[in-house]
């Protein structure tokens, strides 16, 4: 089922909208939320919970991109679940950085986010395809370079290269933008 026609049964709440969303994105809320937790049933917990959570946002949000809405709001609560599990472990691990969400704290703060997620946003479109899946799959989706390697057709080593190349062109770009890095 093409994803407006899922929004569409969401909008019109009908029932068949949370089985379609699991069908067609699960999975994915899954190894999203799996590559953040490390453990299958946390995982499993957090991908029905994402698709409930849409289940009550829907509406009155109409997300133009259901796989994006879908995926950060699994990526935010594996986030923190993460945070809630070690906190109650008391092991003093920390979740690693590029999993940590921004969560502003006022409305100036949710507005320097939500432009610095422009910027970025900005500044992956005007990179090739491939870095875009490079950058994207280990950032947001949490996958190890060897994955995105093995997937991609390249050596690890390059994925690794790549994203670290990427991950400077980043700063300067946001830093020549006044963005605090």
């Amino acid at each position: 089922m093409e994803d407006r026609e899922i929004i569409q049964l969401f909008l019109d709440r009908d029932q068949r909208a949370a089985a379609e969303l699991e069908a067609k994105y699960g999975g994915l809320c899954r190894r999203v939320a799996g590559n953040i937790l490390r453990n299958q049933e946390d995982a499993e917990e957090v991908a029905s919970d994402a698709i409930f959570a849409v289940w009550r946002t829907v509406p009155p949000q109409v997300p133009q991109s259901l796989l994006a809405y879908t995926l950060r709001i699994a990526r935010n609560r594996a986030v923190t679940r993460l945070r809630d599990n070690t906190r109650d472990k008391r092991t003093g691990e920390a979740a690693p950085p590029e999993t940590e969400p921004s969560v502003p704290d006022n409305a100036a703060d949710r507005l320097e986010a939500a432009e610095t997620a422009r910027l970025i946003n900005d500044f992956l479109r005007a990179r090739p395809e491939r870095e875009q899946i490079m950058f994207t799959r280990r950032y947001f989706m949490g996958d190890e370079p060897g994955d995105i390697a093995k997937d991609l057709g390249v050596s690890p080593l390059r994925v690794s290269d790549t994203l670290y190349k990427l991950k400077g062109r980043l700063k300067r770009y946001l830093q020549e933008r006044d963005v605090i890095v």
